[in-house]
């Protein structure tokens, strides 16, 4: 059972969180457009600024400068972006360069060889083409047919599929 006290500090915080994200969605939006680019992905990374701002929550209203706070996390949010962007755009240069010399693939390693076919084979392919193109998640989820926590995992996955293979 909820207490009183406990009821009251989750509206304190719905209200303090609500109240941020009225005042700096169209900075943090802007910010993140210039940065990234898209619309789509500008929107998902604000949103996820916003997320871990709910999560964190505590930590953000006993900040002295929670709009600092929210600028420092979307700075963070967009950077991972760029880095997911970056890695994804490395594997699908390697894999398409590749692929145009010789049956689509770009090393004599067995494994690495079967990895390779397997993801030019499937979905991941196209995620992985689409992601390094810019596109969003909610792009991507509706190109596969898929909900967009499940592209998520999915990008996440071939992530960790491309770190463990490629670098």
């Amino acid at each position: 059972m909820v207490g009183k006290d406990e009821k009251n500090v989750n509206v304190k915080e719905k209200i303090f969180i609500e109240k941020l994200y009225k005042s700096l969605f169209n900075k943090m939006y802007y910010y993140s457009l210039s940065a990234l680019g898209r619309p789509e992905i500008a929107e998902e990374a604000v949103q996820e600024a916003f997320r871990i701002a709910c999560s964190r929550i505590k930590v953000l209203m006993k900040s002295e400068n929670p709009e600092g706070w929210m600028v420092i996390t979307q700075k963070n949010v967009i950077r991972n972006i760029r880095r997911s962007q970056a890695a994804y755009n490395n594997a699908i240069i390697s894999l398409l360069a590749e692929s145009a010399k010789s049956d689509n693939v770009f090393t004599d390693d067995p494994e690495q060889r079967a990895v390779l076919h397997e993801i030019a084979k499937n979905e991941e392919f196209i995620m992985l083409k689409m992601i390094s193109e810019g596109y969003s998640y909610l792009e991507i989820s509706e190109k596969l047919g898929i909900s967009i926590e499940a592209c998520k995992k999915r990008a996440q996955r071939l992530q960790k599929k491309i770190q463990n293979n490629y670098f």
